[in-house]
């Protein structure tokens, strides 16, 4: 669906005048023959009349003159120190000119160097208004006169263009001008556009462009002929992208209005976000939503909401080019169902340790799958919550995965379990139930297990028993036909089977400069990816959680496994040919949530507690809650005290001694796991406040 305008460049007729009062006079070099004068088709009046003297007083400076009869501007350097400084505009329109805001122009002028070879001479064009419509300036080295193109959208009334320079004084280069034109652009020449019968879909624009240009989608609009109200989302080459609603035909505002992720579409803030010749912009609405998910060169810039009830129906849909020599290869599915893939886990999916939200793995992957799949919307929902095991994800399952019916879920479990405790009799078949929750309830999932564990050799030796949580998860997701994914693996591919622990730990996990001198990361990703890790150097200890690299490269290895993401699960679909590989321990009972404020009514208190929204809360020493029901494990959710686990909180079993409840990381679980006497049965359990302060969020029963 090519968008073809077709515009030749306007020339300037009109005499010249042979100076400007008060500028010393330079003769210069011969002029080049001037460029033919061609009117253009499809544009507006000319708003630059002539290259005169007269059209330019109060814009030219002591640096320009006229020569003879011809329009031509010559700028030389008359040695006069300081008169401009760097980065001035030498030749502009006068900001008092009939410019429209919001409307589109084309500003072009030929040029040429008559002398010099510094390159410091620059045609360069501005928009008032926002600091944001500025572009490139291109340095004028041709010996002949070539044309230089800006298309540009004031949102102000001045626009100036012509050229600039970079230095302060001492110039050498002498530049001759000619045929400049300022034209009004029709919008409807602008767009090329086509009613798809639906509100939502996904349009992608493989975008080339010459510098000074612009090109992108619209979305939503509601006409194929004259469109008043749309989005449009486009590149304008140099700042980023512009996503932009349009209302009425004339009002054009910023989406999101000066928040949410708007600093992620200026490429100054996101890299992602930089112009990269033949990448694909795609913007994507999934069905029943107004959520906008903007994708650029597979990576996701930003995801914004539009109600507009004037936007938000229309089904017509096309391209953006402001220029026809531009190449824009446009595609638009309609979307006619939706694929929701769920990412369940722990802290190393939701993102720990990416500098930002957009380099974590989860959203990596989810930018490939919208970008690379045009035929398929994917509904991506993030469930995952840091420092949890498959205790707590059993609990979730039901209400945070299930209930979506997803096509796919990625399951995160396994390096959390491996930090419980070897005396856990659960562990790590609560994984397998986990497993087999999913295959009964829903058999056409597809179940990719996410083994983020780093490699033996690594400071995270596993002990015996995380080592055997290891074998368990991988045993798990081969006998029930799950795609595996290793991360132990993955990064010893990379490196080597005899990679040190200080170079796995620099590549992929720490956070310290070694990520980037020691181009560990280099491989596969760009150094860039190690950015912002700068905590120290060669430390000998790893955390948990990946940094950007890290992250990239589980993306990497789930694409892998997802490049055919419709793909039949490898199981027999029939849960009577997979008896339990774990132990004999049962753990299909559905679970129970109970909120800290149910306690109040379904428990037994003493001493004194308070209600504080869906919290029990109490700060009298001594004060108890009693709970009796059928249950085999019990996960105890707290709010943390000062950033701390509550340490005066104590449990009790059936009436037996006061133990206290200590979580192995106080300063960051908020939730604790006790493995209760087997088989299930009906127990009594009660919490007592020892000292401090507690409050309950909630009881996780099992």
């Amino acid at each position: 669906m090519p968008l073809i305008l077709a515009v030749l460049l306007a020339g300037c007729g009109g005499s010249g005048t042979p100076g400007t009062p008060g500028a010393p006079q330079s003769p210069g070099a011969s002029i080049s023959a001037l460029p033919a004068s061609t009117p253009a088709a499809n544009l507006g009046s000319e708003v630059l009349t002539d290259m005169s003297q007269a059209a330019w007083t109060g814009q030219l400076n002591d640096q320009w003159h006229f020569n003879g009869s011809v329009t031509v501007a010559r700028l030389s350097d008359n040695a006069q120190a300081g008169a401009m400084g760097s980065g001035s505009q030498l030749y502009t329109m006068p900001d008092s000119s009939p410019i429209t805001p919001w409307e589109w122009y084309r500003c072009s002028m030929s040029a040429y160097r008559v002398s010099g070879t510094a390159d410091n001479v620059q045609a360069w064009a501005y928009a008032g208004g926002s600091s944001q419509i500025s572009y490139t300036a291109v340095p004028v080295t041709a010996s002949s006169y070539q044309n230089y193109v800006y298309t540009i959208q004031p949102q102000g009334a001045s626009l100036n263009f012509g050229f600039t320079t970079t230095v302060a004084s001492g110039w050498s280069d002498e530049v001759a001008a000619s045929a400049a034109s300022i034209r009004q652009i029709p919008f409807p020449s602008l767009v090329s556009l086509k009613d798809s019968g639906s509100p939502y879909g996904k349009a992608q624009a493989m975008i080339t462009m010459q510098a000074g240009t612009q090109a992108g989608i619209i979305f939503n609009a509601d006409s194929a002929t004259n469109p008043q109200n749309f989005l449009i989302v486009y590149h304008d080459g140099q700042n980023g992208i512009q996503f932009y609603k349009v209302t009425g035909g004339t009002t054009w505002t910023l989406v999101p209005a000066g928040g949410g992720d708007l600093a992620n579409y200026g490429a100054a803030g996101n890299p992602q976000a930089a112009y990269s010749p033949g990448a694909a912009l795609t913007v994507q609405r999934i069905p029943g939503t107004n959520a906008y998910t903007v994708y650029y060169n597979g990576n996701r810039i930003g995801t914004e909401t539009v109600t507009d009830p004037a936007i938000v129906s229309n089904t017509v849909y096309g391209l953006f080019n402001t220029f026809e020599q531009n190449s824009v290869a446009f595609q638009y599915v309609p979307a006619n169902a939706v694929r929701n893939i769920v990412y369940f886990g722990g802290s190393i999916t939701n993102g720990s340790n990416a500098t930002m939200a957009r380099f974590n793995w989860q959203n990596r992957l989810a930018a490939w799958l919208d970008t690379n799949f045009l035929n398929i919307s994917f509904n991506h929902i993030l469930s995952a919550e840091g420092g949890t095991d498959s205790f707590n994800g059993l609990i979730r399952l039901q209400s945070e995965a299930l209930a979506y019916n997803p096509a796919i879920i990625i399951v995160d479990q396994a390096v959390n379990d491996n930090e419980l405790s070897s005396s856990d009799a659960g562990w790590p078949w609560l994984g397998e139930e986990i497993i087999r929750r999913i295959r009964s309830s829903s058999p056409a999932t597809r179940i990719v297990v996410a083994n983020f564990t780093q490699p033996s050799g690594s400071n995270a030796t596993p002990t015996s028993n995380e080592a055997a949580v290891d074998n368990a998860w991988n045993r798990i997701a081969t006998y029930y036909g799950c795609d595996l994914y290793r991360l132990d693996s993955a990064i010893l591919a990379f490196l080597g089977t005899n990679a040190t622990s200080e170079q796995i730990a620099d590549a992929y996990f720490n956070m310290n400069t070694d990520c980037i001198s020691n181009g560990y990361a280099t491989g596969p990703f760009p150094a860039s990816y190690c950015t912002g890790y700068q905590t120290g150097t060669n430390p000998t200890t790893s955390g948990v959680h990946p940094n950007n690299a890290g992250h990239a490269l589980i993306a990497q290895g789930l694409e892998a496994i997802l490049a055919n993401p419709l793909a039949a699960n490898d199981w027999s679909g029939n849960m009577a040919d997979y008896p339990r590989i774990g132990t004999a321990q049962d753990y299909q009972y559905q679970p129970q949530i109970l909120l800290g404020s149910d306690l109040q009514t379904r428990g037994t208190l003493s001493g004194t507690w308070t209600v504080n929204g869906t919290q029990l809360v109490s700060i009298t020493a001594g004060s108890t809650v009693t709970y009796t029901g059928p249950m085999i494990m019990v996960g105890l959710d707290v709010v943390l005290e000062g950033g701390a686990w509550p340490t005066g909180l104590q449990y009790s079993l059936d009436g037996g001694a006061w133990t206290a409840v200590t979580p192995q990381n106080p300063s960051v679980w908020v939730s604790e796991f006790l493995a209760l006497a087997s088989p299930r049965s009906v127990h009594t359990l009660t919490l007592r406040l020892g000292s401090g302060t507690v409050s309950l969020n909630r009881l996780l029963i099992l």
